[in-house]
C-alpha cells in the first residue's frame, strides 16, 4: 500500500471462513484507484483468521466487538483517511452525540 490511498474497503466478518478468500480476491480485482482493504474480524473460531494471516496486503484485526457497526467503526479508525475525510467523520460523530 502507498501513502496516497484514495479508497478504504472495510469488511466486517465473524466466522466467515467459507467466504473470506473470495471476498479478499474480489476486492483485490477491483483496482479503481489506490486502495486499502481492512478486515475487522469479531473473534472468529472457524479458520477466518488463518486466511487473513495468509493474505498479504490486507490490513486486519481480530477480537471481540459489539456487532457489525462496532466493527465498521473500528475499521474506519484503522483507515488511512485524508484530513478532509477524517474531519468530516469527526463532525458527523459530534452531531450524532448531540442528537442522542
Amino acid at each position: 500500500m502507498t501513502n496516497d490511498v484514495v479508497l478504504s474497503v472495510i469488511t466486517p466478518v465473524r466466522n466467515g471462513h467459507r467466504f473470506m478468500a473470495a471476498c479478499i480476491e474480489a476486492v483485490a480485482l477491483q483496482h479503481p484507484a489506490p486502495f486499502e482493504h481492512i478486515v475487522v474480524d469479531g473473534g472468529s473460531t472457524d479458520g477466518t483468521v488463518e486466511i487473513l494471516r495468509r493474505s498479504p496486503g490486507v490490513v486486519w484485526t481480530s477480537g471481540p466487538d459489539r456487532g457489525m457497526y462496532d466493527a465498521i467503526n473500528r475499521g474506519i479508525a484503522m483507515a488511512r483517511l485524508g484530513d478532509f475525510a477524517r474531519a468530516r467523520l469527526l463532525l458527523r460523530r459530534a452531531a450524532a452525540s448531540r442528537n442522542a
